[in-house]
């Protein structure tokens, strides 16, 4: 029997061993497909480096990569090592950089973490350097290359690491950045952005607390901004995109020759709109106040420009206060006079503002303000420079008026062109529950299409969820196929014109949140220019706001059409189900109706807004959205959808899973397990392996019994 039970042993441990093999495989298959790191970034140029981001579910080391500028690691070419831990956490990046170079939007970046060689056990080789003309960028895990770039006058021949026969060619000073996860490893994964933009991402997260007090154009004829100035006892920091104002102007001048200490710094745009006259005519007085030593510069000079159009309106106050306006500091806007009437008359720019007290967010504008005004980009001059021959005229301060303005407590988000407003425009359109509106000066190219990728479009979707959506757009948009008939007579939203006071407004209100802003809905705007924007989390900011447009919607909105909605659908149906979708549509009248389910077939017209449909679910279920529209006599139509599941009753409606109670104690459940425990579990999931085991282990027990029927007759013999 002893050798019986040595043979049981070994074949038990033999089929612990089977066992166990295969699931420790599968742990690390899962490991190495959760350990996955990608480049996301490459720069070529001043503190240059790269940035590799995790798309797994772990965190991975650094200390098992290097970066290389070689495919070959035994080459001459150089490389970057990691000798100590470094962590990049799931869904996020790190920048790892060198640290020569000045500072740039690489390296400058809210809540990214930068490691620069040389420190945090980082080895630079001498001879790693990203030219750049162009060069190769490999990242290896040991020995083996896990991603591939190429850019400029380098490709990549090998298809395994570069399917494409391209790079980027001919794109000098810029750098390069993913798309996002996506990899087809080609240039078609990426895009660039000129170097000295910065590149802030969207973070929906990112709030600092504030006290923040909003304020309306013309109503409060710029009084809040005028406050916030003259409170200036240590910084002032200013970028408008046009500041003609000589009474503000006047203020600043003064503020300096009270208080040499003051540090003012002035960043203007060189080629507005209205052309190098705008900036002539505002020269003389912007000279007086460079003598009482104040720093204006311009920007958008030369052939290097970082955005079309530096379109931006705020200031910094003593690094503790920000205003941010949807309005240039031109004479109308900052009269200094409340406006009691804004609706008769024709002085100021329907537009919102808001001061906002953080220290937080004056620190994050401080940080876009000193890279804007940097002269290190071949885009930024002296004003002095530019006008060496123009005379100063020296403002005068005629004081302004006073008044009250509420203050209430909030978060606010900061936004920016060209880094993140169409992400954050998107966002804060589908965070809309209730009421979205928007007051917009321009309404331009593709975006006057109720497209997906236009805000109109996005606009007119919440419509048809049942979210209040009207809009106000300027004179500039006032035309009848864009307004009455693109977006009146096709959508949901509610849309005017208002003239008098004009609209140069960019501002939201979706729900608890105002955004005051200089965000144009334009491509520009969105992707070309510097903008500055702010969102803020707050029920009475966003009531104050609501209030000031549906005044002025209250003005403008006329429009005698008809409107549609679906008053009669579920979420979901069954197969075989016959359903009946019911339209209501106000005024009354006679219209024709056209019924697409989304199922693939023709649209069904009918005369009367109800029409019976049987539901057929293609497989188990799949989504589809019904679209109506409705025609009036006059041809004009309006297009409504909502959204709806078909599929089988196990789909719509899955059963609820028993749960087993206690015999013991009734009415008590216990906890779903099989009964296996751990041990139990395994066995259960090796069964496949376990099995015929089992054959061979019963096999060599009854070998073994045999065996010992025979020694032991021997031993009787």
């Amino acid at each position: 029997m002893d050798a019986l039970r040595r043979s049981l042993v070994i074949l038990l441990a033999v089929t612990a061993v089977i066992c166990i093999v295969p699931m420790t495989s599968d742990a690390s298959d899962a490991a190495g497909e959760m350990d996955g790191l990608m480049l996301y970034e490459v720069n070529p140029y001043d503190n240059e480096g790269v940035s590799v981001y995790n798309y797994g579910d772990s965190p991975v080391d650094l200390r098992d990569y290097r970066i290389s500028d070689n495919s070959n690691l035994g080459s001459r070419e150089g490389y970057i090592s990691f000798t100590e831990s470094i962590t990049v956490e799931p869904d996020s990046f790190v920048v790892i950089a060198t640290s020569s170079g000045e500072p740039n939007s690489f390296v400058n970046r809210d809540g990214v973490e930068v490691y620069y060689t040389g420190t945090h056990g980082i080895v630079k080789s001498t001879n790693f350097a990203l030219n750049n003309d162009g060069d190769d960028v490999y990242l290896f895990k040991d020995d083996t290359i896990v991603d591939a770039f190429c850019y400029g006058k380098v490709l990549i021949k090998d298809p395994d690491l570069w399917a494409s026969d391209v790079s980027f060619d001919d794109k000098d000073d810029t750098i390069f950045q993913r798309h996002g996860t996506y990899d087809t490893d080609s240039e078609e994964d990426w895009f660039y952005y000129v170097h000295g933009q910065t590149q802030e991402g969207f973070n929906p997260d990112l709030k600092f607390d504030a006290t923040v007090t909003p304020f309306l154009f013309p109503d409060s004829g710029g009084i809040p901004v005028y406050d916030a100035v003259q409170s200036a006892t240590e910084s002032l920091y200013i970028n408008v995109y046009i500041l003609s104002n000589k009474n503000i102007c006047g203020l600043i001048y003064e503020k300096l020759t009270e208080n040499p200490e003051l540090e003012v710094d002035i960043l203007i745009e060189g080629t507005p709109v209205d052309g190098d006259e705008a900036v002539a005519d505002c020269a003389p007085t912007l000279l007086a106040l460079v003598d009482a030593g104040a720093d204006v510069r311009m920007i958008g000079m030369g052939d290097s420009a970082r955005y079309i159009q530096d379109h931006a309106k705020y200031a910094i106050i003593d690094m503790n206060t920000v205003v941010v306006t949807s309005e240039n500091w031109t004479t109308a806007n900052l009269n200094g006079s409340i406006d009691y009437n804004v609706y008769s008359g024709d002085d100021g720019n329907r537009g919102w503002g808001a001061v906002i007290e953080s220290q937080e967010y004056a620190d994050y504008m401080y940080r876009i303000f000193q890279n804007d005004f940097s002269m290190s980009y071949g885009d930024v001059t002296l004003l002095k420079d530019e006008f060496p021959n123009a005379k100063m005229s020296i403002p005068w301060y005629d004081g302004h008026g006073d008044a009250d303005f509420d203050s209430y407590q909030a978060q606010i988000t900061p936004i920016l062109s060209n880094d993140n407003s169409f992400d954050f425009t998107e966002y804060f359109i589908n965070y809309a529950k209730e009421r979205l509106y928007a007051e917009q000066q321009s309404l331009n190219g593709t975006y006057q299409e109720m497209g997906p990728e236009s805000p109109l479009g996005m606009m007119a979707g919440k419509a048809n969820d049942g979210v209040d959506c009207r809009l106000i757009f300027g004179t500039g948009v006032d035309n009848y196929n864009t307004v009455e008939k693109n977006i009146n007579g096709k959508s949901l939203i509610m849309a005017g014109v208002l003239t008098t006071p004009y609209v140069h407004n960019k501002g939201i209100v979706s729900d608890d949140v105002a955004i005051v802003s200089s965000v144009n809905w334009t491509p520009s705007s969105f992707f070309n220019n510097r903008e500055v924007a702010v969102a803020i989390y707050s029920q009475d900011i966003a009531d104050y706001f609501s209030q000031a447009f549906m005044n002025d919607f209250n003005q403008c909105y006329d429009y005698d059409g008809f409107k549609v909605d679906i008053s009669e659908i579920k979420s979901s149906y069954e197969s075989g189900e016959t359903a009946t979708f019911t339209v209501t549509v106000s005024p009354e009248g006679e219209y024709e109706y056209l019924w697409d389910f989304g199922d693939g077939k023709d649209p069904v017209p009918t005369k009367i807004p109800r029409i019976a449909y049987e539901m057929i679910a293609s497989g188990d279920g799949e989504s589809r959205v019904l679209t109506v529209t409705v025609t009036n006599a006059d041809g004009d139509h309006i297009t409504v959808t909502k959204t709806y599941f078909v599929g089988t009753e196990s789909t719509v409606n899955p059963p609820e899973p028993e749960e087993p109670t206690d015999p013991d104690n009734p009415g008590e459940t216990v906890d779903q397990d099989d009964g296996l425990g751990d041990i139990g579990q395994l066995i259960s999931d090796n069964l496949y392996i376990l099995i015929p085991l089992i054959v061979i282990i019963l096999g060599a027990i009854a070998a073994v019994g045999r065996s010992g029927k025979k020694r032991s007759s021997k031993k009787r013999k």
